[in-house]
């Protein structure tokens, strides 16, 4: 990689798909495309990659499977998928296995690539300014707030609402500010919109400002999950329920004193409606097959 532009890999088997994302994002960005998972592998053993497009369906491995393996060998490299279905299986395995940082539908706006890959070059960047600050802390005893808490402070809220992008006058400053008063207290919270107005983004600007900041953002869109496999992925499993034999550890336990950021809750069944207001009420959950409630928080 030249200078200090930020280098993105684009992985997609048709060309056409491929030049058209380059000439999308090359003004602004170090360009390295790949036809296939082998040829990105090869490519990423060669260049310094900050984030990662790329198509689900390819010959050969998926986009997911692909992306599971680069969060394996290169963590800290932002992953995104571009798939043109809606695939809940997919989608679950691609959060879980894979660390997908976003879903980008077919077909794509130019502007609307271009500001994902805006977003998450400035992801890679934080996230390597807060390994170091990570390393820095380790060699700090003292109590009070130091240069480098300060500058991690900083970090957090740069990770916050200054990301959401907004006019001076605009409708969502009085959204965001309710967003900052809820987020200093510690409660569930509802957020509703049309798709696409950026509830996600919100949600984790609250959990940056937020007292649960240092603790784990989990999120999880249910919208036309099948209720089965909701259960599991948000309560996790007893031993013998799924294939193989394993226990799974559901997201609400992952997140304790984190935040759970659940999408697509208005089409949430009834079951689970009732087993997300016991967590809510009561701070505990049941993995399916099970008899013991865990709490969590």
């Amino acid at each position: 990689m030249t200078g200090s532009t930020p280098a993105i890999l684009l992985v997609d088997d048709e060309p056409h798909s491929l030049q058209a994302m380059k000439m999308a994002l090359e003004d602004e960005f170090e360009i390295l495309t790949a036809p296939g998972a082998e040829e990105a592998m090869a490519v990423l053993e060669e260049e310094w990659v900050q984030v990662i497009f790329c198509d689900q369906r390819m010959p050969g491995r998926s986009g997911v499977e692909f992306l599971t393996e680069v969060r394996e060998r290169w963590p800290e490299t932002v992953r995104i998928v571009i798939t043109g279905y809606t695939d809940s299986a997919s989608m679950v395995a691609a959060i879980n296995d894979a660390g997908i940082h976003q879903f980008i539908a077919k077909p794509w706006h130019p502007e609307q690539l271009l500001a994902v890959a805006r977003n998450a070059a400035r992801m890679f960047q934080l996230s390597r300014e807060n390994e170091r600050l990570t390393l820095e802390m380790r060699f700090l005893n003292s109590t009070t707030e130091t240069r480098v808490e300060k500058r991690r402070r900083s970090l957090r809220e740069g990770m916050g609402f200054e990301t959401i992008l907004r006019a001076p006058n605009s409708a969502m400053n009085a959204a965001v500010t309710l967003a900052r008063q809820y987020a200093s207290f510690d409660v569930p919270v509802l957020m509703t919109g049309e798709p696409g107005t950026g509830k996600t983004q919100m949600a984790r600007a609250m959990h940056y400002g937020s007292l649960r900041s240092e603790k784990p953002f989990y999120e999880l869109n249910i919208s036309g999950m099948p209720e089965d496999l909701a259960m599991v992925e948000l309560f996790g499993a007893k031993r013998g329920v799924l294939p193989g034999g394993v226990a799974k550890i559901g997201l609400a336990q992952k997140a304790d004193r984190g935040t759970l950021y659940l999408a697509g809750i208005e089409g949430a069944s009834p079951a689970l409606q009732l087993a997300l207001h016991r967590m809510l009420r009561d701070g505990v959950v049941t993995p399916v097959g099970g008899q013991e409630a865990v709490s969590t928080n």
